[in-house]
């Protein structure tokens, strides 16, 4: 619980699951290029966790990667992600930047739930499910869809505005 920030060896290839869970007061962490797997729940609760840049050979992050990451502002994630599990970033109340990559297919069930201060969040095409409550408490939020897409779909089906681009 004292951990304020870390500094991982560039030959790391996977941050296993709960490795820094409840670090509340881990403020940075650089993720090396080596890793391809971050394990499920492995930043839960580091409510003091600002930014996150992970590396493009991140393939595979488990289900509440993120949750409970309160100050959390600023994400990026890897070209080739193929999905953003359960949980992922929920309770990140301070999320306001991310990007979702185009190699992304799914966003598994309350993904963003609580994620207050997202207001716009582009979603691509090639998103073919999302779960249920994804976006449950993102009151400011507008997803941007391409018509007909299953984004499309389902912000009609939730009363999400969205915006088709």
């Amino acid at each position: 619980s004292y951990i304020v920030s870390v500094d991982l060896p560039d030959a790391l290839q996977e941050i296993g699951g709960l490795a820094f869970m409840n670090c509340g007061r881990l403020e940075a962490i650089e993720i090396p290029r080596g890793v391809t797997k971050i394990g499920g729940h492995a930043f839960d609760n580091c409510w003091s966790l600002t930014e996150v840049v992970i590396p493009d050979n991140v393939t595979e992050i488990g289900n509440n990667a993120f949750a409970g990451c309160s100050s959390l502002r600023s994400v990026t994630l890897p070209d080739g992600l193929k999905g953003i599990g359960v949980r992922f970033f929920s309770g990140c109340k301070s999320l306001t930047a991310l990007t979702i990559p185009e190699s992304m297919t799914y966003i598994d069930q309350e993904a963003f739930k609580g994620c207050e201060a997202l207001t716009a969040l582009t979603i691509p095409e090639r998103v073919t499910y999302i779960g249920p409550d994804a976006f449950k408490g993102c009151e400011s939020i507008s997803l941007h869809v391409s018509r007909d897409s299953a984004a499309h779909k389902y912000a009609m089906e939730n009363n999400i505005p969205y915006r088709v681009r």
